[in-house]
């Protein structure tokens, strides 16, 4: 199986001759799903900062000066199949989203304890520097309300959570270009823009 960096800085001409696995990837965008509505497409945010990482099966996302292992949310898909030349072009035609299940994983935080709890705060989700810049101020706040509720307050820290997702990938007419994730009664999608033919070509 073969995976690549997809690096979203716009000056990475020079680290192409290095590194022939990083490629510019201004193209990228991500939309978040919550409250029965889409919210816009929004890539300004993501440029300079984050990096994608893996193969149409799924992928990563991480800060830009990390590791892939460090991702804030990722998913994959567990029956993805590579369709033929045919079932592609029909689905193309017949406007047919390919559906597949699999997995999603993120981060979520005493203060953020679900997944919609961060869109609606952070409008994205949720990565470990949220859990330290005025975090404590938050926190003392959750933790009162907390134990005047129940009496008690067990922390739950910055926590990764995994939860089955239906993955759909929209029609395309070569590459898988517009993955959208839906888990929770929320959602996650990612648009490769014009880098889908880059990891479009990568071995399964």
């Amino acid at each position: 199986m073969e995976y690549r960096f997809l690096s979203i800085k716009g000056f990475l001409i020079t680290l192409l001759l290095l590194f022939p696995s990083l490629v510019s990837s201004q193209g990228i965008s991500v939309n978040y799903y919550y409250q029965d509505v889409w919210n816009g497409w929004d890539g300004n945010n993501w440029v300079n900062m984050y990096h994608v990482y893996g193969n149409k099966k799924g992928y990563r996302i991480f800060k830009d000066g990390k590791q892939p292992a460090d991702f804030f949310i990722r998913f994959w898909m567990t029956d993805y199949n590579v369709p033929s030349k045919k079932e592609i072009k029909t689905h193309y035609k017949n406007k047919q989203n390919w559906a597949y299940n699999g997995y999603v994983e993120y981060y979520i935080c005493d203060v953020y304890p679900t997944f919609e709890d961060c869109l609606k705060e952070l409008r994205r989700p949720l990565y470990e520097d949220d859990t330290k810049w005025f975090y404590k101020e938050k926190l003392a706040v959750v933790k009162a309300n907390q134990i005047r509720k129940t009496g008690s307050f067990t922390p739950i820290g910055y926590k990764k959570v995994t939860k089955p997702a239906v993955i759909w990938i929209l029609p395309y007419k070569k590459y898988p270009r517009v993955y959208n994730i839906f888990f929770d009664n929320v959602g996650f999608a990612l648009d490769l823009g014009r880098n889908d033919e880059f990891f479009g070509k990568l071995k399964d």
